[in-house]
């Protein structure tokens, strides 16, 4: 929860309330005891009020019970309330009220402890109750939006925060895990140990101690501290000649070298503003210990020094050696055997397996600077292996006959260019990294992208202009004339679906280039179950274009997150203008960053606050772009919030579609009895959250901005004279149920959710409706791509090219959806389905089953999934989408316990290898509770009371091939133990 950084102190007996968090001076009187009568309700209007309005409602009972509600009353934009409840006895009892899967309200540390995040719009309200002994000291802990107060009891009186919901004074509040000097005994210790010295202050300041103790030898501690902004300072202590502290990237790098032996030590501080990003022990052996804080936390390298949570970069699909047969394997193998080092170092094996006669590779490496050096392995007096030009070319000859191998390895500054595979044959496959990726020589060995030409591309090649909306549905196009109007005059796919039906994944999925989930590792808008760390910006749609020649700009929402890191531009992006959007899309007053890239990240810069609309803003920042671009070709990708909640429309659109009401296709379907547990399930909404018009009426009227932006873009690329060179590329990332099945909301398996507007049209494009199965967020990166004239190096999607021209070729017949929970419940467990032109399938992890006849039924209202007539349609599709889906967890939530009780959970998952190894990834099972990591099985007795968090993962040693890690599952599990 960011912004609640420690635990709160409890003084004395008392209830504590807490609100703002922070210590500091209140904009407002402290009430006290006498003065406030906390119980009772007050009243209030949720479309007028805004803020926390709390009461207790069981008055002098021995149980206290207290109702919260957050209220954004007369706010334009959604409004985040978090904080917490901390307690000197177990709480007695949580439960929500019209909470939404971006709302949070967890119990922790025994049930001491309760944390919520809630989002909230104008009109409605969110909100929670609690309860707990009468005997019980509690702080209530909340981090208010500007302008919003608490307010108590019945007459709904303004406390200045943190207060004693007793005595209503102030209560104290204790400080993050990495504050405070660990223990540590030089003579015996070894290891990092790390702590923070001024928590709380505006910035943070950090010592670092290396110890060598008990041992003989000299330790060694290599690595570095990296700042998303510029360090404040940084000092050694007790440094010899031989170690190293320095700042580097405009003071944005710390590097550390500390020799240390028995028994002294060595360290060094560092101070950073107190809103910078840190990630520390990058550079270090993968999972080495740091000793952080006070309590003496232990944290595996590299982690972020606010949430601890891993801050690892993924590495690149080329390293690592791959598995091959001399016997039965035929060609080129390559791959990267020090990934990360100060010199990059290669190694290139020639294979004939199979091959009855001797096979021939001839080809050249071009390098920007001089190889530092080359070995031939196994050569015969026919191969040769020459360095020319100066050292920065290397010319190689192997002949090789089954089963023998032939090959080399050479040595690189990490920073020069290489472009491997130059004068092989056209189209030659080579096998890159450990998972021996196919790649089409010749290619960058840093982007794998083509590599080669003399020259960037001309004048001629194409532009592309790329718009995403945000949860359109695919029937909402007539309420955009413009956008309705350009589409006719392209291709418009009238069957086009997202391979997972949420925002981030499928971002994450297009930008890559065409990569499903489980390839990029971008398995969830949920951080804690697909961290950053998992996703291989390095290697993505962008970079490839822009190693070709192409001006490429970033503009709007970027789901793939970088929470933490806001001033981070990925690479590939000219030109990067991203919204800070974090939990919520502001519309008004939002921050951008503003930066650009070449195939390595770089630092922005946060501008901001900016008043005006934001589809206004993107607008006129893509104008901008069009009129400065110059004469290379340009690749514009928008990220549209539109009609994103809380769809605020621009001054002038709010009057339109007044009386609009949908109740098409099943709204409203009122027999449920083929549905599965989750839909028929009757609390499964609460009444503030049900599918509303007017919110319906809002996302229509917030597109029709973005519709007015699309027709002035295009008019400037036309008056510009780039109208017969540019592309367009319109859709969603997802679908929205407005009220079918009785459900609203996105990330299901019904066509309202995965099913998507697409167009294209432009230089080139034929005009008419196609509707063969397209998947825009795997499609859109190869069609690029191939429109480009730049190898792809790989993706699980198709270039619609030849169906854009008037081709016919042979096309896909099935579609697999997936959905990995996306770290929510209800209809967002997980669930997989497969989608023919006229049958879905849909398998939920639980086992239930749907079973729809698109041509009869295409509004999916009577699944045929029981009915014998169709139980061979059923079981063909049930076995091939079982041999396509891929790696996922299948039981998400764990059971309450009792101590002294035997206790089991049995997790389960399907899809890729079938061979499964569980890793508690972080935190502690309760005590008495042990994993299997063979089996999966969590079983003991209890022996403790309280409440653990922890982060389990499931694996099955295979690896994304976008992402270059290991595929997983994440999940994180609470155990309570009465």
């Amino acid at each position: 929860m960011k912004g609640i950084s420690g635990r709160l102190s409890l003084i004395g007996s008392q209830l504590c309330l807490v609100a703002g968090l922070l210590l500091g001076p209140s904009p407002f009187e402290v009430v006290s005891a006498q003065a406030l009568d906390a119980c009772g309700a007050p009243a209030y209007d949720s479309s007028l009020d805004n803020g926390i309005f709390l009461w207790e409602t069981d008055c002098g009972q021995a149980t206290r019970g207290f109702e919260l509600r957050a209220l954004a009353g007369g706010a334009t934009s959604t409004l985040s309330f978090s904080g917490l409840v901390e307690s000197s006895e177990a709480l007695l009892g949580a439960a929500p009220n019209s909470l939404e899967p971006n709302d949070r309200l967890d119990l922790a540390q025994g049930d001491l402890r309760l944390e919520y995040q809630l989002n909230v719009s104008s009109p409605w309200l969110d909100g929670l109750s609690f309860s707990a002994p009468q005997t019980a000291s509690l702080c209530f802990g909340a981090d208010l939006p500007a302008g919003t107060e608490v307010h108590v009891g019945p007459d709904a009186t303004p406390v200045s925060a943190p207060f004693d919901l007793t005595t209503f004074e102030s209560c104290a509040i204790e400080q993050p895990v990495t504050c405070g000097t660990p223990e540590y005994d030089e003579a015996t210790d070894t290891g990092l140990f790390l702590w923070e010295t001024n928590c709380g202050g505006s910035s943070r300041a950090f010592a670092v101690r290396a110890l060598g103790g008990g041992g003989g030898s000299p330790v060694v501690y290599d690595g570095y501290v990296e700042s998303s902004v510029a360090f404040g300072s940084a000092s050694g202590t007790s440094l010899e000649p031989d170690d190293v502290l320095e700042l580097t990237d405009a003071n944005q790098r710390l590097s550390y070298r500390l020799t240390v032996t028995t028994p002294w030590l060595d360290g060094f501080s560092f101070t950073a503003p107190g809103d910078a990003e840190l990630c520390f022990g990058r550079g270090m052996p993968a999972g080495t210990q740091v000793t952080v804080g006070y309590a003496g936390t232990v944290v595996a390298t590299p982690f972020d020094l606010t949430t601890l949570e891993s801050c690892a970069q993924p590495q690149p699909i080329i390293c690592g050696a791959p598995g091959y047969d001399s016997a039965t394997d035929s060609g080129l193998y390559l791959w990267e055997d020090n990934c990360g080092g100060q010199t990059r170092s290669f190694t290139v094996r020639a294979l004939a397996g199979g091959s009855s006669g001797t096979l021939t590779y001839e080809g050249s490496l071009d390098a920007g600077a001089a190889l530092l050096d080359v070995t031939g392995f196994s050569l015969e007096a026919n191969d040769s292996l020459d360095l020319v030009a100066g050292g920065t070319g290397l010319d190689y000859l192997l002949n090789v006959t089954s089963p023998w191998y032939d090959g080399f390895s050479f040595t690189a500054p990490s920073d020069t260019s290489l472009c491997f595979g130059l004068d092989l044959p056209e189209g030659t496959q080579v096998r890159v990294g450990r998972d021996a990726t196919q790649v089409t020589a010749p290619f960058d060995l840093l982007t794998l992208a083509a590599c080669g030409g003399s020259t960037p591309p001309p004048s001629e090649a194409l532009n592309f202009v790329v718009i995403v909306t945000d949860d359109q549905r695919w029937d909402s196009l007539w309420s955009t004339p413009s956008i309705q109007s350009l589409a006719s005059q392209g291709t418009r796919f009238s069957n086009a679906f997202v391979s997972y039906p949420v925002c981030g994944p499928v971002r994450a999925s297009m930008l890559a280039g065409g990569y499903r989930a489980s390839n990029t590792g971008m398995i969830s808008n949920n951080q804690t179950i697909a961290p950053l760390a998992d996703y291989n910006d390095g290697n993505s749609l962008a970079v490839k274009l822009q190693q070709a020649g192409y001006d490429t700009m970033y503009v709007g929402k970027y789901h793939n997150g970088y929470p933490a890191m806001k001033t981070y531009v990925p690479p590939g992006w000219s030109h990067w203008m991203a919204n800070n959007q974090g939990v919520t899309l502001p519309w008004y007053d939002f921050t951008v960053t503003e930066g650009s890239s070449t195939d390595q990240p770089s630092q922005g810069t946060i501008v901001g606050p900016i008043s005006q609309h934001v589809t206004e803003f993107h607008r006129d920042e893509i104008l901008s772009f069009l009129d400065n671009v110059g004469s290379d070709p340009f690749f514009v990708f928008w990220a549209a919030y539109a009609p994103h909640a809380p769809a605020t429309p621009i001054p002038g659109d709010e009057g339109l579609f007044w009386d609009y009401e949908y109740r098409d296709r099943a709204y409203g379907e009122t027999d449920l009895s083929d549905k599965p547990s989750w839909v028929t399930d009757p609390n499964r909404f609460l009444p503030e959250k049900n599918p509303n018009d007017e919110f319906h009426r809002d996302q229509l009227r917030s597109l029709q901005g973005l519709d007015r932006g699309v027709q002035d873009i295009v008019d400037r690329v036309n008056a510009l004279g780039m109208a017969d060179r540019t592309v367009f590329f319109i859709f969603s990332d997802n679908g929205y149920l407005w009220g079918e099945h009785g459900l609203s909301g996105k990330g299901m398996a019904y066509e309202e959710a995965v099913r998507v507007p697409f167009a294209v049209f432009g230089a080139g494009i034929d005009s008419g409706t196609d509707d063969r199965l397209i998947l825009a967020d795997l499609d859109l990166g190869p069609t690029i791509l191939d429109m480009a004239g730049i190898a792809s190096g790989g993706s699980d999607g198709s270039s619609l090219l030849p169906l854009l021209s008037g081709q016919s070729p042979a096309w896909r017949d099935s579609m697999l959806f997936e959905s990995w929970g996306n770290g929510a419940s209800g209809p967002y467990c997980t669930w997989a389905a497969l989608r023919t032109e006229r049958w879905k399938y849909i398998l939920q992890a639980n086992g239930e089953e749907e079973l729809y006849d698109l041509t009869t039924d295409p509004f999916e209202q009577e699944s045929l999934h029981l009915d014998p007539a169709f139980e061979t349609i059923r079981a063909d599709l049930s076995d091939e989408l079982n041999s396509q889906k891929a790696l996922a967890m299948t039981v998400l939530w764990a059971p309450p316990g009792t101590v002294g009780s035997p206790y089991a959970l049995q997790l389960g998952a399907w899809g890729g290898s079938g061979s499964y190894q569980w890793v508690i990834e972080s935190g502690e099972l309760p005590a008495g509770l042990s994993l299997s990591t063979a089996t999966g099985l969590i079983s003991g007795t209890p022996s403790t009371a309280g409440t653990h968090n922890v982060v389990i993962s499931v694996v099955d040693g295979t690896t994304g091939s976008h992402s270059g890690l290991p595929r997983r599952h994440r999940n994180q599990y609470q155990f309570r133990i009465q």
